[in-house]
């Protein structure tokens, strides 16, 4: 029986303003690729050597055996040695691969899966597996989409989020610092979270969303970094990026990122556990700073940053 009156919840929006509306929302986007992985009934799988530790303790816990491959410079993936008609998870770094790159990779390899968690604005491919992460880009306690051609009668639970959405909150009208170790905590719970929709609260917020704005600030943020920082950014930085702005340095990359972090500007490492003979991906482990540019930010923010980073 539906209630009626009472104390006032979140307020709920009804506009059905979903920015991939034929795709499945998913709680996490690694449960993306449990869901393809059970789906299409995969046992064997090529991921890259640079990624995070969530999607390989996914692939294993499915019971898949998985083989590496490498990156080169411009984060494409290097697949001269690899079985075409393996499936081969392409991880789509800062969205360097265009639609274009995508296709051409389609073409010589039949079962690829896109992960897009770094690349929302990027269009998917049809007839390829996509993987979004919202999480990645806008303020929700989870939430993934799958673009795929794979049907599902399954009708799965909703993710529940009330107890954890607090630190999220938390964020907004304090500091950050004060609420980390709840987000971490948060990060490591998910890892035995099991395929469900996307949870209400979560989807009431990204219902609200003027996506097309966001996309301008962000593009905005990009272009004056960029603008600033090309001739000592060593990435050859051909398109804009929506994600961060990857700033490749040779030298004091050390020393900007602990200025960066004493003047309260967190970036993170991305991925820091690789192991084995990376030379590329360990280059990019050390000396990339993913540099903030989402809608929180205006350009003041991003001339703050800049002073850190020149000065």
């Amino acid at each position: 029986m539906k209630e009626i009156g009472g104390f006032f919840g979140i307020e709920v929006y009804n506009n059905n303003n979903k920015y991939y509306k034929n795709g499945y929302d998913f709680n996490y986007a690694r449960n993306c690729l449990d869901f393809i992985i059970k789906e299409r009934k995969i046992d064997e799988i090529y991921l890259p050597v640079y990624l995070c530790n969530s999607v390989k303790e996914k692939c294993i816990k499915a019971g898949c055996k998985i083989n590496y491959y490498h990156i080169k410079r411009d984060f494409t993936p290097d697949l001269e040695k690899i079985n075409k008609n393996s499936y081969i998870y392409i991880v789509n770094y800062y969205g360097w691969l265009d639609t274009n790159k995508i296709k051409e990779l389609k073409e010589k390899f039949r079962r690829i899966i896109v992960d897009n968690a770094q690349a929302f604005f990027n269009d998917y491919v049809d007839n390829i597996d996509t993987i979004y992460s919202y999480r990645k880009f806008f303020g929700v306690p989870d939430g993934a989409c799958l673009i795929t051609d794979l049907k599902t009668k399954e009708n799965f639970d909703r993710e529940s989020v009330s107890d954890i959405v607090y630190f999220l909150v938390g964020r907004n009208e304090k500091n950050a610092n004060k609420y980390y170790d709840d987000f971490r905590k948060s990060e490591v719970d998910i890892k035995e979270k099991k395929i469900k929709k996307i949870s209400l609260f979560s989807e009431n917020i990204l219902n609200a969303i003027d996506y097309e704005q966001i996309k301008k600030i962000r593009e905005s943020n990009f272009n004056f970094l960029h603008n600033k920082l090309k001739e000592i950014n060593k990435l050859n930085i051909k398109n804009v990026i929506y994600y961060m702005y990857p700033l490749l340095l040779e030298e004091k990359q050390d020393e900007i990122r602990k200025k960066l972090i004493d003047n309260k500007i967190y970036i993170p490492k991305l991925w820091p556990n690789i192991t084995g003979e990376s030379v590329i991906e360990k280059e990019y482990i050390n000396n990339i700073l993913p540099i903030p540019i989402d809608q929180r930010y205006s350009i003041n923010d991003m001339e703050y940053i800049l002073n850190i980073i020149l000065n």
